[in-house]
């Protein structure tokens, strides 16, 4: 059940495009202290890096899940959800090179930031969530 509702997430409200994506990205960020910030600009590098390159070693993602642990959790689980925003920026962003429609990332990205926020203050997740459920849900402080 759960993986029929990633792969067709709910479609009601408006449209999310890709700024939408990104201004709720910059959002969560800036709940980040310094050294989170820091953190997630260099896991950031790592995800942009060519496979097989200096930075995109799995030395370096296990330093950097390690560094990330050093974090409290509530800045640990604003990494998670930046990970998530930022893979359903990327899978969108290639989705769309290739012709085809990247919404689909968009919205599964919110939703699984939101289900990951939700489940951090220990929160029922809300599997019928919508995408702009989840967008005023991550807009929400915490």
């Amino acid at each position: 059940m759960v993986e029929e509702i990633l792969r067709r997430p709910r479609r009601r409200g408006r449209r999310m495009d890709r700024l939408d994506l990104v201004e709720l990205i910059e959002n969560q960020a800036a709940g980040l202290t310094p050294e989170g910030r820091d953190l997630a600009q260099r896991m950031e590098l790592v995800t942009q890096a060519p496979p097989g390159g200096p930075f995109g070693t799995q030395e370096t993602q296990r330093a950097q899940a390690d560094e990330a642990w050093d974090l409290r959790p509530r800045e640990r689980n604003i990494l998670e959800r930046l990970l998530l925003l930022g893979e359903g920026l990327e899978r969108s962003d290639t989705a769309e090179r290739q012709g085809q429609p990247g919404e689909r990332y968009r919205h599964l990205a919110v939703i699984g930031a939101a289900g990951t926020k939700d489940r951090s203050e220990g929160r029922t997740i809300d599997p019928d969530m919508s995408a702009e459920q989840a967008v005023a849900r991550l807009r929400e402080p915490g």
